[in-house]
């Protein structure tokens, strides 16, 4: 691939020596300078080359592609014909750039310069960033998007991408967004974003339904450590779809992780044919012994008691504000009996899933 400089054309960074002047070798340095460091675009303008992985692809969105526009990048185009034979095939890689159907399992990219449209039959070919950091541009809609950190596709759309928790590119910075009375073009900004690798990062999640055994699966919220105050922040608002981590046919690779509403867990992203799927990594034990306060007066003949205050924990996992505290039965009926107010201690079952009363307050005699 060649570039241009006024005295002359240079390929691979070795001028033509032939007539070669003084003015010529500066110019050919300053070529070799070009071409290490930047790329030039369609108008002349020489712009900062990408930092990251690119690859070629065939515009078939059916009209030109902006620079820092986004794509699908999908198979080889059938329209290369002799190309497809192997030999060809090797010497040259490009994909279909299509309009994104806003699919969280989609491959983007953002094309590093703008890319103009042929109409075929054949398509004008360009280079996208797959993996690395990048600008672009991102379209929020309403301010309780704009906590969201990662983005992904618009559907039929090149110009920019929309924010999503499961989406391909992590967002590391964009422009402030003045929310009230804003436009909508006030609504789509400049952001960094970072393409690949983010696949795998693991998040924190809470389950919306239980977890079966045995390759289960159900739906969580997604829920975000609070390093400073050494707590979980819980928002309902973020739903995600978590599974056992080594789902398999064979018995032999289950985890047979199992847990109620509300345990909380480590899940990784993946891809799949219908979006991401997180796939969990560990559940969190709830604690092992917590501190309680009754609510209301325990009588002998009460198995349970509902939204009992949680005053302590301790060996695991915060399990709530509140629990549903069961009485230790006896032959009769049940052992424990207190008033309103009273204190007691309670020890976590696994196989039960509850909270079994073992020490409480005596009542008032």
């Amino acid at each position: 691939m060649g570039f241009t400089i006024p005295r002359k054309t240079f390929h691979g960074g070795s001028p033509d020596r032939s007539s070669r002047t003084a003015d010529d070798t500066v110019d050919a340095i300053e070529a070799l300078r070009i071409a290490q460091n930047t790329i030039r675009s369609g108008d002349g303008v020489y712009v900062p080359a990408v930092k990251g992985n690119v690859v070629d692809g065939s515009n078939q969105t059916g009209a030109g592609i902006p620079w820092y526009g986004v794509v699908k990048l999908d198979n080889p185009p059938a329209d290369r014909g002799e190309e497809l034979k192997e030999d060809n095939f090797k010497n040259r890689l490009y994909l279909e750039a299509t309009l994104s159907n806003g699919d969280l399992g989609e491959t983007l990219g953002i094309a590093v310069l703008p890319i103009s449209h042929s109409g075929g039959p054949s398509y004008t070919v360009g280079a996208f960033l797959v993996d690395g950091v990048t600008q672009c541009k991102i379209k929020y809609d309403e301010e309780e998007e704009g906590d969201i950190r990662f983005a992904t596709g618009s559907d039929g759309k090149v110009d920019y991408l929309v924010p999503d928790d499961g989406g391909q590119a992590e967002i590391l910075w964009r422009e402030d967004i003045d929310w009230e009375g804003a436009s909508e073009d006030d609504l789509t900004v400049w952001a960094i974003v970072r393409l690949g690798g983010v696949s795998n990062k693991p998040v924190y999640f809470k389950l919306k339904g239980a977890l079966a055994a045995e390759g289960g699966s159900t739906e969580a919220y997604k829920i975000y450590w609070d390093a400073e105050n050494k707590r979980f922040e819980e928002p309902d608002d973020v739903e995600i779809y978590v599974q056992d981590f080594r789902k398999n046919d064979t018995p032999l690779f289950l985890q047979e992780l199992a847990g109620p509403i509300g345990t909380r867990g480590i899940a990784i992203p993946t891809k799949s044919d219908d979006g991401t799927v997180f796939l969990i990594d560990k559940l969190f034990d709830k604690a092992k012994c917590i501190e309680f306060i009754l609510v209301n007066e325990l009588l002998v003949s009460q198995q349970f008691q509902e939204n009992v205050t949680v005053d302590s924990y301790w060996d695991g996992m915060n399990p709530g504000d509140t629990v549903k505290l069961y009485n230790k039965s006896s032959s009769a009926q049940f052992i424990f009996e207190g008033a309103s107010g009273a204190k007691g201690l309670a020890k976590y079952i696994d196989k039960l899933d509850r909270y079994i009363i073992w020490q409480l307050e005596c009542p008032d005699v």
